[in-house]
């Protein structure tokens, strides 16, 4: 164990004062409802070449050689592959690529359920436990607090960093020399931290220190925010006391049509009159 402890404090020392820097991932979830409905986003980011290096010694100078066949390979990859039910968003910063999985659930048991589909044979591997939920009534609404373990957003993000690591298309961790020492897939990458929003209250743990914590957070869910159905864009009801364009037009269509008949009734009586 001591041995192992001393490669990985090595390897994170070379990569420090080398040119590349790990990846780096950050969970945001968010619980609305005493039963625990929500939202939860897992973002990755890789920084680009050139970029300050965020502990302030020196800049990134080799990221880009880590990946032979650019970072588009890595998207197709991660969005061909990634587990049935969720979806991964890509976007290219100034400084950074982001990647961001996201999935939504309609309770505690809902959330337990995709998280385990997300990670896989690593739940079992992590030895995580179902995320818990507690709920009171207070003040009106519901003092909720929600636990789970620091190792889950690791665990959920397991699949995609060893399916690229074990793929020499997408990733070499020689970075394009032959003789350089690899890098492992340990030091390639950091989970940051975790932030849970219960209600209106947020809470953060770090997580790039020491990752076995449990992660707390406690907040009020007000009834009415509790039950007020989710809704989704695009399916919004229509403004009644504000017309869409599409009303107005077909309006002055009928209004238009209306007047044309009395015109032409007008101009038959006349002739007929005549």
């Amino acid at each position: 164990m001591k041995k192992f402890s001393f490669v990985a404090i090595l390897m994170l020392v070379l990569l420090t004062f080398a040119g590349c820097w790990n990846g780096e991932a950050k969970s945001n979830a968010s619980i609305t409802s005493e039963k625990g409905k929500g939202s939860k986003t897992i973002s990755f980011t890789i920084l680009k070449d050139h970029v300050k290096k965020p502990d302030g010694n020196g800049t990134v100078e080799d990221n880009s050689k880590y990946f032979p066949k650019g970072i588009g390979a890595v998207t197709t990859w991660l969005k061909s592959n990634v587990p049935a039910g969720f979806d991964i968003t890509f976007a290219e910063k100034a400084d950074y690529y982001l990647y961001t999985l996201s999935y939504s659930f309609n309770d505690i048991a809902d959330y337990n359920a995709k998280t385990k589909a997300l990670a896989g044979a690593n739940w079992a591997k992590y030895a995580l436990q179902d995320a818990t939920l507690t709920a009171s009534e207070k003040d009106g609404g519901y003092e909720v607090t929600f636990k789970e373990s620091g190792k889950t957003t690791e665990a959920s993000i397991k699949w995609a960093l060893d399916g690229i690591f074990k793929n020499s298309q997408i990733f070499d961790p020689r970075a394009g020399k032959p003789d350089a020492e690899p890098v492992t897939e340990d030091t390639i990458f950091k989970v940051m931290s975790e932030t849970v929003k219960v209600g209106e209250k947020a809470t953060t743990v770090q997580l790039d220190k020491n990752s076995n914590v449990t992660v707390t957070a406690t907040g009020t869910v007000s009834k009415t925010a509790a039950q007020t159905p989710t809704e989704t864009p695009g399916n919004e009801e229509p403004d009644s006391s504000n017309p869409s364009t599409g009303d107005n037009i077909n309006t002055y269509v009928i209004l238009t049509f209306l007047s044309l008949v009395g015109m032409t009734v007008v101009f038959t009586r006349k002739r007929r009159l005549n």
